[in-house]
C-alpha cells in the first residue's frame, strides 16, 4: 500500500461523501468480514481488544490484545494501527505508520475506510508530540473524515459493533447528545441493547439530555453484565455524576475506575479537571462531558 497517510484520508473522504448521502442501511446484508487478516488468531486478539475498551473500560488488557493481533500477522494493517493509535511513545507510533505505509497488499474499501480513520488519529498524536500547531480547520477534516468513513462502512457492514460504537461518539462530540442518542437507537438491534458499551453510553447520553432516571436504569443494567472489577462501571457512573454536578461522587468514581486499570487516559484526564468543574455550570460541565 503505497498511499501517505494524507492521500488515504483525501481519498477515502470523497468516497464516503458521495456514497453516504442515504441514511444507513441496518437491513442489507453483511458477508464474514475479516478485517484485512487471513489469521484466525489476529482477527479474535482485534475484536478482543475493542471488547477490553469499549465495554469494559480495561485499557491495559486491550493494548495487549492489538499487539498480540499485530504480533500473529505482520501484513494486518489494522492491528498495527491500532497498535499505533493505543501507543503512548512517538517513535513506536512513527515506525508503525512507516510499515504500514510501505505494505504493499491491497485493502478492500472496508478495511481502507476504517485505515484511513485510524492513520488520520496516529497522525494527530504524532503533531501534538511534535508540537506542531492543530488549526480548526485539520481537527475538522479529522472529524468528517471518521463521520463519513464510518458512516461508509457501516453501509457495508452495519452489524459491525464497535464501527457503531465509534460512529455514535463522533456523532455525540460534532452534533451533541440528541443527534448521538437518536442514531444509537436507530442502527442497534436488540442483540446490541446487551453489548455494554451502548448500555453504558446510552446512559450518559440520557444524563445529558437530563434524563436522570433513565440514566439510572441504564447503570443498573451495565452492572449485570459486567463484573465489578471491569472499570466501564465506574467511569459510567463518574460521567452521569459529573453531568448531575455531584462533582465529589463524579471524582470517587473515576479514582476508582483509573484505581483499576491506570492507563485508563479518560479518567484520569476527568480526575485532573473535577476540580475546576466546582466553579463552573452545569452547561460548560455537559459540553467539555462528550467524548472526543
Amino acid at each position: 500500500m503505497k498511499q501517505s497517510i494524507l492521500l488515504i484520508s483525501f481519498l477515502f473522504t470523497i468516497v464516503s461523501f458521495i456514497s453516504c448521502n442515504g441514511p444507513i442501511d441496518s437491513d442489507s446484508s453483511i458477508s464474514s468480514f475479516n478485517y484485512g487478516t487471513e489469521s484466525d488468531s489476529a482477527r479474535y486478539y482485534y475484536l478482543e481488544g475493542w471488547k477490553k475498551i469499549m465495554d469494559e473500560g480495561r485499557w491495559t488488557k486491550s493494548e495487549l490484545a492489538f499487539r498480540k493481533a499485530a504480533w500473529n500477522d505482520d501484513e494486518f494493517a489494522l492491528g498495527k494501527a491500532l497498535v499505533a493509535r493505543i501507543s503512548r511513545k512517538i517513535e513506536e507510533r512513527e515506525k508503525l505508520i512507516s510499515e504500514i505505509e510501505s505494505m504493499v497488499t491491497p485493502q478492500d474499501e472496508a478495511v481502507e475506510l476504517l485505515l484511513a480513520i485510524y492513520m488520520n488519529s496516529v497522525a494527530f498524536l504524532n503533531y501534538r508530540d511534535r508540537g506542531v500547531e492543530i488549526t480548526p480547520e485539520m481537527r475538522a477534516n479529522k472529524d468528517s473524515i471518521a463521520e463519513l468513513n464510518h458512516k461508509r462502512f457501516l453501509n457495508i457492514h452495519p452489524y459491525a459493533i464497535y464501527e457503531k460504537a465509534e460512529y455514535v461518539e463522533i456523532l455525540h462530540y460534532k452534533y451533541g447528545a440528541q443527534m448521538a442518542i437518536d442514531t444509537l437507537k436507530k442502527i442497534t438491534d436488540d442483540k446490541d441493547k446487551s453489548i455494554p458499551f451502548f448500555v453504558s453510553y446510552e446512559a450518559i447520553l440520557e444524563a445529558e439530555l437530563g434524563n436522570f432516571g433513565r440514566s439510572g436504569i441504564l447503570i443498573n443494567k451495565l452492572d449485570s453484565l459486567l463484573d465489578e472489577n471491569a472499570p466501564a462501571r465506574y467511569f459510567t457512573r463518574a460521567s452521569v455524576y459529573k453531568l448531575m454536578d455531584s462533582i465529589a461522587f463524579a471524582k470517587a468514581m473515576a479514582e476508582q475506575a483509573y484505581q483499576l486499570d491506570t492507563n485508563h487516559l479518560l479518567a484520569k484526564a476527568m480526575i485532573d479537571r473535577l476540580s475546576d468543574d466546582k466553579t463552573r455550570g452545569r452547561g460548560e460541565v455537559e459540553k467539555e462531558g462528550k467524548v472526543k
